[in-house]
């Protein structure tokens, strides 16, 4: 680009001759004959424009400076990187310690965040809070860091805050609940604790997240009309299934709804287990990133 167009001072110098741009002024003699002055009384003008164009390029090299540390290399301090430990240990090992990582990712490896998943909601609720207070410890103390796969900061922040939503609010809505509600409750009244319970995801919009409100809404409402079916048809849930009234092709006939129970269920849990994937592989990445290459 032409640096012209960026001159803010641009439009003083159109036509000009003389340093600068500036046209050399003009004096007028005895008659009606212009005549240059050869030798002008030097102005300050030029040197006040320099001192505000070094300013302005000062600023710009400032601001670049900012956006690079804020959008690159990951830093942190010693304390910092104690903080990122805490964090790792605990995510991989349920452990509250300041221990350096080492090691590498292997994808075939446990880790406490996977039997989070299944264990039950006293357990997740602990874990999740320390989870969330550990991470903050280390992000409070690092900048906008991107990492080599171009994950950022910010996308990782975003899936530990949504495990510790969905680990806080498991009890609200899985399936013992779900199965509760459709044998006590209304329609009605399900579809708005189906709403507000999905409501808290809502607020992700990163893949996973939004694949989880969608699977997971389907596949509430299906168990939801499932049950319907059964009630409609006479079949005592709390009886004997074994009676006529509860053969499956007298109740659900050519509904399709128990056949995709199935895979709405496994989109939705898949897509919370690639969430915590996602925090083991990123995390072993972050402390490649404090360490250099992992020992």
């Amino acid at each position: 680009m032409d640096s012209s167009q960026n001159n803010p001072f641009n439009s003083f110098s159109s036509g000009g001759t003389g340093p600068n741009g500036f046209s050399s002024p003009a004096t007028f003699g005895t008659g009606d004959d212009i005549i240059l002055n050869s030798s002008p009384k030097k102005s300050k003008k030029g040197l006040i424009i320099g001192i505000v164009i070094a300013a302005v390029v000062l600023i710009g090299i400032g601001a670049a400076y900012l956006l690079l540390r804020g959008n690159g290399t990951l830093s942190t301090s010693n304390t910092g990187k104690e903080n990122f430990y805490r964090y790792i240990n605990y995510l991989l090992y349920g452990e509250d310690s300041t221990t350096e990582l080492t090691g590498e990712y292997d994808a075939d490896a446990t880790a406490e965040i996977y039997a989070m998943l299944s264990s039950d909601h006293k357990k997740m609720v602990p874990y999740a809070d320390n989870l969330n207070s550990f991470w903050n410890g280390f992000s409070d103390t690092t900048n906008n860091f991107v990492l080599d796969n171009d994950v950022t900061k910010n996308d990782y922040d975003k899936r530990v805050k949504f495990i510790v939503t969905y680990f806080d609010n498991y009890v609200k809505m899985n399936g013992n609940k779900i199965e509760e509600l459709a044998k006590t409750s209304a329609v009605e009244n399900i579809s708005k604790v189906l709403d507000d319970y999905f409501a808290q995801f809502e607020q992700y919009d990163f893949e996973e997240a939004k694949t989880f409100v969608k699977s997971g809404r389907l596949f509430y409402d299906s168990v939801i009309e499932m049950y319907q079916l059964i009630k409609e048809s006479g079949c005592d849930l709390n009886g004997d299934m074994t009676e006529d009234k509860c053969d499956e092709q007298k109740i659900f006939g050519d509904s399709e709804v128990p056949e995709n129970l199935g895979d709405y269920y496994s989109d939705m849990d898949g897509a919370v287990y690639d969430i915590a994937e996602y925090l083991v592989e990123n995390g072993w990445k972050i402390n490649v990133e404090l360490n250099g290459d992992a020992k």
